[in-house]
């Protein structure tokens, strides 16, 4: 089957996900149950968006006293109580922000109950971002619309858009990074041989992408060689230096946050950069498989059985896009094998 052109410049598509993110969004609305379903992970980065928007700071004093049996965060240098970017990070706190500041406002409304609707908007916008990526790879709008439903609603996106957990961020983040660097690739296409290749916006476009997902959760750095591959496979780089500013460019925000997580760190907690509750990887990798994959208990196949479509969808993806099904196929694997050995 041949690949249809690409629809870059198809206002359908535009409106169909436009349309589609709002209605997921009322539907997020109608099913929310206004309430925290973690005591640990909710209430913490809830507190520093709470603690952001009324103080200006990122300790979680007023956790103290729910500390003592969680265990999660740990006093600073400065004898405030903060969380270790080894077990959270500042993405969903900050984007928390607009939707805390509306419930200060809003006559009637709960802080709490307005900010937790932020992933619900995260989760449409994700579903959204992902129908404009299939209008870009040649699908039609009914495929489009279809994979958007079956994703949304057939696998743990949902439950996950009633949280404040930070994977819809992480999610979504890494939807942007392929759907911006697919689009950098087809801005290469049009441009004439000897072009500043790094001047166009989808490459900074995908660096910013990148860093999103670093702030969302620390595992985000897994896509970072994997999305610069796709970047690079297949691009005209006649001249080393053009291939050098291209990665500068997607760099510059990855670096620029990167740099900003480890100097936090090293404000809160010294030179342990609060590492010190970090993963062990001490969980065997064929344990860790057969807890994700086939296990009665936790089997993404059993809370999510659309997953198993994903299978033919990526033959469906190669005859289109074949790096573009490569790279995100061994980012998959990559991904469920550090998971694996958690």
């Amino acid at each position: 089957m041949a690949p249809e052109p690409r629809r870059t410049s198809d206002y359908g598509f535009l409106a169909l996900a436009l349309a589609f993110g709002l209605a997921y969004f009322a539907l997020c609305v109608l099913s929310f149950g206004g309430t925290f379903h973690n005591a640990a992970d909710e209430w913490f980065m809830f507190a520093v968006t709470e603690s952001l928007a009324k103080w200006g700071v990122t300790s979680i004093d007023q956790l103290w006293w729910a500390n003592g049996y969680m265990g999660w965060a740990r006093s600073g240098v400065d004898g405030h109580l903060y969380i270790p970017y080894a077990n959270f990070s500042a993405g969903q706190s900050l984007i928390g922000l607009p939707a805390y500041w509306l419930g200060s406002i809003l006559p009637g409304s709960g802080l709490a109950q307005v900010t937790l609707l932020t992933n619900g908007v995260v989760v449409a916008c994700t579903l959204a971002l992902l129908i404009l990526m299939l209008g870009e790879l040649g699908f039609s709008r009914g495929v489009a619309l279809a994979t958007a439903a079956l994703f949304g609603l057939g696998t743990m996106l949902w439950p996950y858009a009633k949280t404040y957990f930070g994977e819809p961020l992480l999610g979504l983040a890494f939807l942007a990074c392929f759907y911006c660097a697919l689009r950098h690739k087809e801005w290469l296409r049009r441009q004439s041989a000897g072009s500043a290749v790094w001047r166009g916006p989808w490459v900074w476009l995908t660096g910013a992408a990148l860093a999103m997902a670093l702030l969302a959760k620390p595992v985000g750095v897994l896509l970072a060689p994997f999305v610069l591959i796709y970047l690079l496979w297949g691009s005209p780089w006649e001249r080393p230096s053009r291939l050098v500013a291209a990665a500068v460019a997607f760099g510059f925000a990855p670096f620029v946050v990167t740099v900003g997580i480890v100097a936090s760190g090293y404000a809160r907690f010294g030179p342990g950069l609060g590492l010190e509750h970090a993963e062990t990887f001490g969980t065997p990798l064929l344990t860790g498989l057969w807890g994700l994959l086939l296990s009665p208990g936790r089997s993404v196949f059993v809370y999510a059985p659309v997953v198993a479509l994903s299978l033919p969808g990526l033959v469906l993806l190669y005859r289109r896009e074949r790096v573009l099904t490569v790279t995100v196929s061994a980012f998959l694997a990559a991904s469920l094998v550090f998971f694996a050995l958690l």
